[in-house]
């Protein structure tokens, strides 16, 4: 069955109070797409809605740059959309999704396109669809990027719940997000170049790596990926995150693991019951913690501060004899376990409090072990998770500037190096 979806671009408030996500037009254009419902894959990708949530100009955007001590000169202004979109749940379902898209204005050529994948959000409004312009978007798409900011399922206007580092929903969502910046861009006549690139920091890392191995895998009729950077992501969750969690001390962020446990409970009907691996009270507590409407660090006050002591002994054993089937469901989400075709570098701090070094290590040991010739590590010493983020979302703009310029970066000696705080 073929049908004519007929939608309107338009302009209207971001999120206020409990307004609707997409309330009736203001001004807009009219998008026209012919799709056919008995092919899932056709309507991956489909472009349901986009909005206009504002514009900055090269001042604003040089000012707030400045303000964070971002070094730089934008070269444009931008223009910020929020989209609606299709993509696919867990058991192939369809579901809408949305994102932001931020353009360059008066783009004098073909743009490259650029997909940033945020970190870990377990609040919906905590999204770029809803959060509007950031320094991320800004710097990007300032200096020439078309970039493409997927929320992910289960966040933003998805209403389903998020797959918390499941590599198949990351990937398929930022897959079907390129597809609707796609049908958005030549909606607006706006011209794109051939070049590629995926970034992305703590989950956003995890499904930088997810995306690129779906791209190179299922999609190089679609898609060639430039090059990529993840930064600071759990590719090894059966072995270094567990490991992490296990840990007899405290953890900056302890939510991560009921937030694990929920999630894939929730996609592999692990559990026959939560109480079964969490201790009371946070057995009973965490699907009310977990939906939707808290940002973890509320969800970190009602945790304790060493993760291993919300679990139940037998399940602490079982994890520690590999012998749950969890560790099978996070053995099949390990992101690293092939070898990339288009450069990747790797960007991690060595003291992650968070998301231990170890994951970048692995990684880079995995991918050659599969004969990958163009992945590299570069090891940086700013610190912890949080106060590692923007120095390595600088450095991987620059790597990738080099791409866009047609003079990709030399390799790193001996894959790895260290770059020390102040080189920059």
């Amino acid at each position: 069955m073929r049908i004519l979806i007929l939608v309107a671009i338009s302009f209207v408030p971001a999120y206020a109070g409990s307004a609707p996500l997409y309330a009736a037009p203001v001004q807009g254009i009219a998008l026209v797409q012919t799709v056919d419902f008995e092919d899932t894959e056709e309507l991956r990708g489909a472009l349901l809605g986009a909005e206009q949530l504002g514009i900055r100009s090269r001042d604003e955007i040089a000012a707030a740059l400045a303000d964070e001590g971002i070094p730089g000169v934008p070269q444009y202004g931008v223009v910020l959309y929020r989209v609606l979109y299709k993509t696919v749940d867990h058991e192939g379902m369809l579901r809408e999704a949305s994102g932001a898209v931020a353009i360059p204005l008066t783009l004098d050529g073909p743009a490259p396109l650029l997909s940033y994948q945020h970190g870990s959000v377990s609040a919906r409004r905590r999204v770029p669809s809803a959060q509007g312009f950031d320094l991320v978007s800004m710097g990007l798409s300032g200096s020439g990027y078309v970039t493409a900011l997927p929320d992910y399922l289960g966040l933003g206007a998805s209403d389903t719940f998020h797959p918390y580092v499941h590599a198949a929903t990351l990937g398929t969502s930022v897959v079907d997000f390129l597809r609707a910046t796609r049908l958005l861009c030549a909606q607006l006549d706006i011209p794109l170049s051939e070049q590629l690139f995926l970034v992305g920091y703590s989950e956003g890392g995890y499904a930088t790596m997810a995306a690129h191995r779906e791209i190179e895998a299922h999609h190089t009729d679609e898609f060639t990926v430039t090059a990529s950077a993840p930064m600071a992501g759990p590719y090894n969750l059966s072995d270094v995150m567990v490991e992490q969690m296990l840990e007899d001390k405290p953890y900056p962020t302890p939510g991560y693991l009921p937030f694990t446990l929920v999630s894939y409970d929730r996609v592999y009907d692990l559990f026959d019951d939560l109480s079964d691996v969490l201790r009371e009270p946070y057995a009973n507590a965490v699907d009310s913690l977990f939906n939707g409407n808290y940002a973890l660090r509320e969800i970190n006050e009602h945790l304790p501060s060493v993760p291993r002591d919300m679990l139940t002994d037998n399940f602490v054993a079982a994890l520690r004899e590999k012998t749950h089937p969890l560790q099978k469901a996070l053995a099949e989400n390990d992101v690293h376990n092939w070898a990339p075709v288009a450069p990747m570098r790797l960007f991690h701090c060595v003291d992650d409090d968070q998301v231990s070094f170890r994951n970048a290590e692995k990684a880079l040991a995995a991918f050659q072990a599969h004969g990958a010739d163009h992945v590299e590590l570069a090891a940086l010493e700013f610190g912890g998770h949080e106060s590692c983020a923007p120095p390595a979302l600088f450095l991987g703009k620059l790597w990738l500037d080099g791409f866009r310029a047609g003079q990709q970066a030399p390799m790193l000696q001996a894959n790895i190096k260290i770059i020390k705080s102040g080189t920059f």
